[in-house]
């Protein structure tokens, strides 16, 4: 066995317990949503009005919308993504010495696409059945209401105890009491828990997708035209469609099936190599099958007792026999996973956590914080090397530009890939911002360019294989997604960043909010203008309009496409800040104009 269908299979036994893992923390969110409910029901004895079923109702639709956001927030895709090229890079690094290219003497070049440029794709591309994130997303809200709603209308008409109502719903002991009888809510449960595995199986498949589309030159055994290898997870679960693909080898990604093949499908497509000594591709284009009594026997001690649990280790050192991969329901965490690619994580060594210092260390940067605002909130899985670094620039700015005490200063897991976030004078802060790089202006268009022909490929195999099930639903989304990508080739980048400066860029762009909402109360003007007096507000407003006027001159302009960012093209607001952040980096020559209105803005009260 090589070290690539070595690793590919310690990950997957990793990703098995990180999916648990994800999936159990879902069903949290989802369980406490459902106890809110049944408390809220038990207030009164029964839904004896029309008025106080609309009012349940209401309530139903609330907690709902509730746990539909608070899922989405817990679910950290950038992160996944971002462990997954991370993993298929060091896997392909593993596999270099059996790549064509080096065969021949050539230099390997291999190509890595951005978190953002994955993410692009996956979050609207169907899983299976047409099955989207957002679906998902709506699964959860609407079958949450839906069920309760029916149960509550019914407990109406019907006169219905409303401890009946919820007991229907959430099940409840037997007349003998020995067993309990699964309520309506349990088959809505049991769905969200295979839902989320399904949906994190097909990010990660999507990233390694086009990992090995970038790189797939560099595939196959030098003689036949395979490039490709499925490979079903090993045990006697696998479906008889994903088990007779098992070994089979393709030419291309196109050739090969879409994955996941169906709900709950675990299986994987990898690169397919010749190694000296083992067994070449046979006539009918498939290898030998590696079963997983095979991979574990190879194992060293700690591994086996590792995937087998004590237990189970015990019984495998008398007769050697497993009989199936193991998904014995532990769980495991995205940067536990992380860690174990190579030892290294965002391009170095994994990075100290605020858990890692001592209290008086915690309490120093703290305290550095503290001088900024009334309060601070550094969770303890926070970066050391964010905090520092948010304090650093936030003490170059309020040297340079100062504003006073604000709120808040808040180190958090920012929904939806956001790096960092205002709210009146309340900064929050990506608390894991190390791991995100933000493209430069030439990389931004190298970018889009990737997009689009990665885009106009599937729309080509979609067109080929039209009638098949599903591929004109797809044909739509890529060509959704080839009219955003053009469009946004026409800019330059999506927002301004400076590689290896990202926490820099972020804190500045945000601090430019802060900043123009102290001197002129850009973005929420009431709430600035308080205690202010008529003159003091008319004057506010007049500089107020300057930005605005700046914003409108610009906007869809050659300046702001390719200058400035989409980011900045959306209002006033996100324009000065980002205009801001070119002006304090100082890596970027600004036209004449708009540093006047900068400079306007920021010494707008020592005029």
């Amino acid at each position: 066995m090589n070290k690539l269908e070595n690793g590919v299979i310690k990950y997957a036994i990793d990703f098995e317990k990180y999916k648990n893992g994800q999936a159990n923390e879902i069903i949290k969110l989802f369980d406490d949503a459902d106890k809110e409910i049944a408390k809220y029901l038990k207030r009164t004895s029964e839904v004896s009005t029309k008025k106080r079923y609309h009012d349940i109702a209401k309530k139903l639709r609330e907690v709902s919308k509730e746990v539909k956001k608070n899922v989405a927030d817990n679910t950290d895709i950038d992160g996944l993504i971002d462990y997954e090229l991370k993993k298929q890079k060091h896997l392909l690094e593993l596999s270099k010495p059996y790549m064509r290219s080096i065969k021949k003497g050539n230099k390997v070049n291999l190509i890595y696409p951005t978190v953002e440029q994955i993410k692009t794709a996956v979050m609207f591309k169907p899983v299976t059945d047409g099955f989207t994130y957002d679906s998902y997303l709506n699964g959860i809200e609407d079958g949450l209401f839906n069920t309760w709603d029916s149960a509550v209308r019914a407990g109406y008409l019907t006169g219905m105890p409303t401890d009946e109502i919820v007991k229907n719903v959430m099940g409840g002991l037997t007349p003998s009491s020995k067993l309990k009888k699964p309520g309506a809510i349990n088959s809505l449960r049991n769905s969200i828990y295979g839902n989320t595995r399904t949906l994190l199986q097909s990010f990660a498949n999507e990233t390694r997708n086009r990992v090995f589309e970038e790189n797939e030159q560099y595939f196959g055994d030098g003689e036949t035209e395979y490039k490709y290898e499925y490979l079903a997870t090993l045990d006697s679960r696998t479906c008889i469609v994903c088990g007779n693909d098992d070994g089979k080898l393709f030419k291309s990604l196109k050739d090969a099936p879409l994955l996941p093949r169906h709900r709950g499908c675990r299986c994987i497509i990898i690169p397919y190599f010749y190694i000296e000594g083992e067994t070449r591709a046979s006539k009918d284009g498939y290898v030998e099958r590696v079963t997983f009594n095979d991979w574990l026997g190879k194992q060293d001690e700690e591994t086996q007792k590792e995937v087998l649990g004590k237990t189970r280790y015990e019984l495998y050192k008398r007769d050697k026999n497993v009989g199936q991969f193991i998904d014995d329901g532990k769980t495991i965490s995205l940067k536990t996973m992380s860690s174990r690619i190579g030892g290294v994580i965002n391009g170095g060594k994994v990075g100290k956590l605020m858990s890692e210092l001592s209290d008086k260390k915690v309490e120093q940067l703290t305290n550095k914080l503290k001088v900024f605002a009334e309060e601070v909130v550094i969770p303890s899985d926070t970066e050391v090397d964010v905090v520092k670094r948010t304090i650093d620039e936030y003490t170059r700015l309020q040297s340079k530009y100062p504003i006073p005490v604000i709120k808040s200063i808040e180190f958090k897991s920012l929904p939806k890939g956001e790096t960092g976030k205002t709210y009146g004078d309340i900064l929050y802060i990506e608390k894991q911002m190390s791991k995100k790089i933000t493209p430069t202006p030439s990389e931004w268009a190298v970018m889009c360019k990737s997009d689009i022909e990665h885009y106009k490929k599937q729309i080509a195999y979609c067109d080929e294989h039209i009638k098949e099930p599903l591929m004109k639903l797809q044909k739509e989304y890529f060509t959704d997604l080839l009219r955003e990508a053009e469009y946004k080739s026409k800019f330059m980048r999506g927002n301004v960043g400076y590689r290896q400066l990202s926490v820099e860029s972020t804190v500045t762009h945000e601090y430019g909010h802060l900043l123009s909402d102290f001197r002129i109360g850009l973005n929420n003007f009431g709430y600035f203008t308080r205690g202010k007096t008529k003159q003091q507000i008319a004057s506010m407003l007049e500089e107020v309009g300057k930005v605005n006027d700046m914003f409108k001159s610009l906007k869809d302009t050659a300046v702001m496409k390719n200058l400035i960012s989409e980011y900045g093209n959306r209002n006033a607001f996100e324009f000065f800040a980002e205009v801001f952040t070119m002006y304090r980096m100082g890596i970027e020559k600004l036209p004449t104009d708009i540093v006047k209105m900068i400079e306007g803005v920021i010494y707008y009260e020592t005029k």
